[in-house]
């Protein structure tokens, strides 16, 4: 008896100790998938549009600060987890930073890798103008406010192939033109789409 009730008892332990660790596995097992899906992107297309834009692309009356250097806006783990490990957002991402003192405008560029794609595909356009969302006059008059900055921005976010570009446009629109910033962000895209594979 005293026999059968040790075999009961390493028998439900040995079961406890394999569900126990058959359950972190299960969760290492799907992140292995996630970590080796990530780490297999091929970052080469990225990576020669990257080179290509730091070497050759240039645009009349701006001036891209950046150069070598890397400016990367740290984002919150809840979305994708730590994004500091070799198939994270930090280590294939670039970002530019183009002004032009002529006109005030201000591009920002970021390219990251991607999946391939065939073709190009729009994930945002975005605008925002005080004309539009905080004026004394407009269709939102009535959550107008003069504590909201006076500045204009414009986003196109799109995919191609082996990269995602988001490219925003910023302005006070000193000379108040109608859609000044964003028919300014679109020639600048207008122009880099020459550098796009």
């Amino acid at each position: 008896m005293k026999i059968r009730m040790i075999i009961i008892v390493l028998i439900t332990l040995l079961i406890g100790g394999v569900i126990g660790h058959m359950l972190p596995q299960k969760n290492n097992s799907e992140q292995s998938i996630i970590s080796s899906t990530k780490s297999s992107l091929d970052t080469s297309k990225y990576e020669l549009l990257v080179n290509r834009i730091q070497k050759e692309f240039t645009m009349e009356g701006y001036k891209e600060i950046l150069g070598e250097n890397s400016d990367i806006v740290v984002v919150p783990d809840i979305i994708a987890g730590q994004q500091d490990i070799p198939e994270g957002l930090y280590l294939r991402n670039k970002k530019f930073i183009y002004k032009n003192s002529n006109n005030g405008m201000i591009i920002i560029l970021s390219i990251s890798a991607s999946e391939k794609r065939v073709d190009r595909f729009w994930d945002h356009s975005i605008n925002y103008a005080k004309e539009n969302y905080n004026s004394e006059t407009g269709i939102y008059k009535d959550t107008y406010d003069s504590i909201f900055p006076d500045s204009e921005v414009s986003i196109y976010d799109f995919r191609g192939d082996g990269y995602s570009l988001s490219i925003v446009g910023i302005s006070d629109n000193p000379l108040n033109e109608d859609v000044f910033t964003l028919s300014q962000t679109a020639q600048f895209l207008q122009e880099l789409e020459k550098y796009l594979n």
